[in-house]
C-alpha cells in the first residue's frame, strides 16, 4: 500500500511540473526495482511515501500538513530530519512559516522525543545502535560507496546482466557502467 501511495505521489509531483511522462517512467521504474520489493515489511516504502507527501503538500501550500508529514518521516527514521529541515526552509522561503503552521508537527515530534527518551532512553532506536556496532565489526566487507556494484544492481536491476566479476568492486568501472546505463535511454 505504501509503495502504491509513493508511486502515485511521484506521478502527482511530476504532474505539478508538467512532466507526467517522466513521473510515469519513474513510477514504473520504481515499481520493478528490487530496491523496494525485495524487503517486504520494512519501513522504507512508508518512509518514501511520507517524504514525497511532505514535499508535495509543502509545494501545494498546505504548510501544516507538510510539516506534520515531515515530522512523521523524522519519527519513522532519524534521517527524515533532513526532510523536516527542507520543508521548514521551503515554508520560510515562501513566507508561510508561522508557529500556527508548524505547531502540530512540532508537538508531534516533541511528544515522540519525550516518549522515546522515557521508554527507551534514547530517540535512536536499538536497531540503529545495533547497526552502528555491526558496522564496526564488519571488517571483511568493503566500505559503502555510491558506486558499489551491489548498490548499482539493486537500484538498476538491468545491471544484473553484467557479471559482477567484470566490475571487480572497482568504483571507476562501476561508475562508467552506471553512466552508460543512464545515458543509453
Amino acid at each position: 500500500l505504501a509503495i502504491s501511495v509513493a508511486l502515485g505521489l511521484a506521478v502527482g509531483i511530476a504532474w505539478e511540473f508538467g512532466l507526467v511522462s517522466a513521473g510515469l517512467v519513474a513510477a514504473v521504474t520504481l515499481s520493478v526495482a528490487q530496491l523496494y520489493w525485495r524487503w517486504p515489511g520494512m519501513e522504507t516504502a512508508l518512509y518514501l511515501a511520507l517524504i514525497l507527501a511532505a514535499i508535495w503538500t509543502a509545494y501545494r501550500g498546505r504548510s501544516t500538513l507538510a510539516f506534520v508529514l515531515a515530522a512523521l518521516a523524522t519519527i519513522t527514521r532519524l534521517d527524515g530530519l533532513a526532510v523536516l529541515v527542507a520543508v521548514g526552509l521551503l515554508l520560510g522561503h515562501d513566507r508561510r512559516w508561522s508557529w500556527r503552521a508548524i505547531g502540530p508537527g512540532a508537538a508531534l515530534l516533541i511528544s515522540w522525543l519525550i516518549t522515546a527518551l522515557n521508554l527507551f532512553g534514547s530517540p535512536v532506536p536499538a536497531s540503529g545502535l545495533a547497526k552502528m556496532a555491526h558496522d564496526v565489526l564488519r571488517i571483511s566487507e568493503p566500505p559503502f560507496s555510491p558506486l558499489s556494484p551491489r548498490l548499482l544492481m539493486q537500484a538498476l536491476p538491468v545491471t544484473q546482466v553484467v557479471p559482477p566479476a567484470s566490475l571487480a568492486l572497482h568504483p571507476l568501472r562501476t561508475g562508467m557502467a552506471t553512466g552508460l546505463l543512464v545515458a543509453v535511454p
